[in-house]
């Protein structure tokens, strides 16, 4: 098991962020975003964002892969996010990946998602190794196939609901998982920084 800073108090998962911070982001960011992000720039950003996450830790020791660092919270994840390690935000990333593209699916095929998306739901194990990469470089490769063509028309009047962020549309959950995998690159970074 990797050496950790011992366990601090956080709030519990799906808290979520500060009132005003979760106002501004429901009213404001997320839909100026949504508005100014093609599917085509949520694409390129995704892919981007996650080929500097694998840059970040694909050569870290195994010891500094796992090794969970706490960090100052930032806009864009609640308190219980901020002791995780680089291979925890990984995982993390993979399971967002992964839901996120099945929401899509569903939206697209006209299909309501019946299986509400919890933030607790969606939280990393602390036992996650290397293995999470390789399986991150496969939602990164699934991502770009299939999302290759907009969604448009009827496609975008079905809606799921986030819990932060109410009923979505697909493209704004498309825009929105190219957004948090920059907030979890950034994560990583800060991560990496705190421990030299």
């Amino acid at each position: 098991m990797p050496a950790t800073t011992p366990s601090p108090e956080l709030e519990a998962p799906g808290a979520g962020p500060p009132a005003l911070e979760l106002f501004l982001m429901r009213n404001f960011m997320v839909p100026f975003s949504s508005a100014t992000t093609s599917w085509q720039q949520a694409n390129a950003i995704y892919q981007t964002e996650g080929e500097k996450v694998l840059a970040l830790i694909r050569d870290l020791d195994d010891t500094t892969l796992r090794r969970q660092v706490l960090i100052k919270r930032f806009p864009g994840i609640e308190d219980s996010s901020r002791f995780w390690s680089p291979a925890m935000t990984v995982e993390h990333l993979v399971i967002v990946g992964m839901g996120i593209l099945g929401i899509l699916d569903s939206l697209r095929a006209g299909k309501a998602v019946t299986k509400a998306t919890r933030i607790q739901d969606v939280k990393p194990s602390p036992e996650t190794g290397r293995a999470v990469l390789e399986t991150f470089e496969k939602i990164l490769a699934r991502q770009a196939e299939k999302c290759t063509r907009p969604a448009q028309g009827g496609e975008l009047q079905l809606r799921h609901d986030h819990p932060w962020f109410g009923p979505m549309n697909a493209h704004r959950w498309h825009v929105l998982n190219a957004v948090h995998q920059r907030i979890h690159r950034m994560q990583i970074e800060k991560i990496l920084a705190a421990k030299t």
